[in-house]
């Protein structure tokens, strides 16, 4: 009986530590969001607190908030985990509405220790995306080309797509570069580099550039060569 007794007391022991082991901590995330090109407070900027870094995963749990007209915000979340993560303003497809004042997407912060923390941070509007591609059309039959390379030469304009495609021209004369997200109202810089892999094979490169503007629909270019 003392050895059940015992056993008994142990078992209630061992779950009062884990209890107090997975004790919960209040995270709390307080700052202001300026907008870096007016330096004037952003109001309405959407933010919100999850224990996980992947926002898809349980956004539906996440603690949410809006920056107030002095740009000013505060979350809070309690949470078993050494660290939590704050998003910043997430659109449907998982990226930020917004870039940092460098011109990168950021689109969290990661806090450890609970406790208070403060963050001041800057971001400027995501400029208007259009849709894009360019359609080549191979028009000079007199010289034979067996590959092509098309290459984007500013992907500083590029939001989202690949910035290269290689081609087999053996029986294409029509292709394009798949569908891109290009910030409107800028020009897109290209190369085409064709390339004939027979016996004095020859070879030719072409430069030039499509001015895209905003669009909601597909924006095609189709250049003839």
């Amino acid at each position: 009986m003392k050895k059940i007794k015992s056993i008994l007391a142990l078992s209630i022991l061992s779950m009062l530590m884990t209890s107090c082991s997975e004790k919960e901590e209040l995270y709390s995330v307080q700052g202001t969001i300026i907008n870096c090109e007016t330096n004037e407070p952003i109001e309405g900027f959407n933010l919100e607190i999850s224990e996980n870094d992947n926002y898809y995963s349980f956004s539906n749990l996440n603690k949410k908030t809006k920056t107030d007209s002095l740009g000013q915000f505060i979350l809070h979340l309690d949470s078993e985990n050494s660290q939590v993560h704050v998003f910043f303003d997430i659109d449907e497809m998982g990226e930020s509405n917004y870039l940092s004042c460098e011109g990168e997407s950021i689109t969290q912060k990661t806090v450890t220790g609970s406790g208070l923390t403060t963050i001041e941070l800057g971001f400027k509007k995501k400029p208007d995306v259009s849709p894009f591609n360019i359609v080549f059309v191979d028009t000079n039959l007199s010289v034979s080309y067996d590959r092509v390379t098309a290459v984007i030469l500013n992907p500083e304009v590029i939001d989202a797509g690949s910035t290269s495609i290689v081609i087999d021209l053996a029986y294409v004369s029509k292709w394009s570069i798949d569908p891109l997200k290009v910030y409107a109202g800028q020009f897109v810089k290209y190369e085409i580099q064709f390339q004939g892999t027979g016996y004095n094979g020859s070879y030719k490169i072409l430069t030039d550039s499509v001015y895209v503007p905003f669009s909601t629909e597909l924006f095609t270019d189709t250049i003839y060569y």
